[in-house]
């Protein structure tokens, strides 16, 4: 008999977890909380057991991997100390979040900057779209990034 490895309790659970728990597979796990196929009413109360009884969240990053998709806009402004950009940055902020989007804000982007952030201004981050409030388009390195 194959003895079934116990996690440690520190470790968040994970969706095999979850299957595991539910006596389902983890495709059948992932359609019951994304909603992409029709399953049985047994099947999606086990499944929704099985998380609430886990505390299962799903883990942000594989799930961005599998939907292709971060929800999060990039923001990058040239300064946040002035008076111009605080409202339109509280205006953004606001339309990003009724949109069930994250914003990730970069400032201070100086013209011929080493900084490695000049080259990627949010850094190994992914976005599914960027705002940008530079002084001109011509720096063809913020553009290609």
């Amino acid at each position: 008999m194959t003895a079934t490895p116990i996690r440690k309790a520190k470790q968040r659970p994970t969706i095999s977890d979850v299957a595991r728990l539910a006596g389902v597979s983890i495709s059948t796990v992932s359609r019951v909380l994304n909603d992409t196929a029709p399953v049985s009413g047994d099947v999606d109360k086990r499944v929704r057991q099985a998380v609430e009884l886990l505390s299962y969240t799903p883990h942000a990053a594989a799930r961005n991997l599998a939907v292709r998709k971060t929800n999060t806009v990039g923001l990058l402004l040239p300064e946040l100390s002035s008076g111009f950009f605080a409202p339109m940055l509280r205006g953004i902020e606001s339309a990003i979040r009724e949109s069930e989007y994250h914003l990730l804000v970069h400032a201070s982007l100086r013209s011929g900057d080493s900084d490695p952030w000049r080259r990627h201004p949010i850094g190994e981050h992914n976005a599914d779209g960027m705002l940008l409030f530079v002084k001109s388009t011509d720096d063809e390195e913020i553009l290609r990034n």
